[in-house]
């Protein structure tokens, strides 16, 4: 889908142009040289990645087209975590933990994601309870404030919990994956 509302800037310009409901953008009044195409969103931040294109040459009184395409789901996924952690589960779950003040990086935080495996199909027309463990998956908040949580399932619900690196309070938020490798989740620690 479109990147709604992103900041689109030509490199070392004050040109700027924010992105329309179908991912669009105009920016005008270029002067003539080679700039690259820079994209700032949310989205992009929670992720971590950095958006540009290569060294583009603008020709004065000409119009210029550029596709830039967000990697794919698939592809994040495989960068962000390993083979092994992806054995566990297709599913990934990326953020930001900031301190809520400041909005410093949470550097050191603990987050988890603790979910129960849904109870088994109806069988011979009974709904079987089934007693489960939680399943949890944790990490550790790096120095650019990410978090990233492999070897999830496709779908799940359950509880994402960041607590401070010192043990101070615990922040909690109810998540939920229904169709889909990679999600974002950012939150503050108080």
């Amino acid at each position: 889908t479109p990147l709604i509302n992103a900041i689109i800037q030509l490199s070392g310009t004050d040109r700027i142009a924010i992105t329309d409901s179908l991912g669009r953008f105009l920016a005008d009044s270029i002067k003539p040289g080679s700039y690259k195409v820079e994209v700032d969103h949310p989205i992009l931040d929670t992720l971590g990645i950095l958006l540009s294109t290569a060294p583009m040459n603008f020709v004065a009184n000409e119009v210029t087209r550029v596709l830039i395409a967000v990697p794919s789901q698939e592809f994040l996924a495989a960068r962000f975590c390993p083979p092994a952690r992806r054995a566990l589960g297709p599913g990934t779950l990326v953020g930001r933990v900031r301190e809520p003040d400041s909005e410093v990086a949470a550097v050191g935080a603990r987050v988890s994601l603790v979910w129960y495996d849904p109870d088994p199909a109806l069988v011979a027309g009974l709904q079987v309870k089934v007693n489960k463990a939680p399943r949890v998956r944790e990490a550790t908040v790096g120095e650019d404030g990410t978090y990233r949580l492999c070897g999830l399932p496709e779908k799940y619900e359950g509880k994402l919990q960041a607590q401070r690196k010192d043990g101070g309070t615990t922040a909690e938020v109810v998540v939920s994956q229904e169709d889909g490798v990679l999600a974002l989740r950012s939150m503050s620690v108080a």
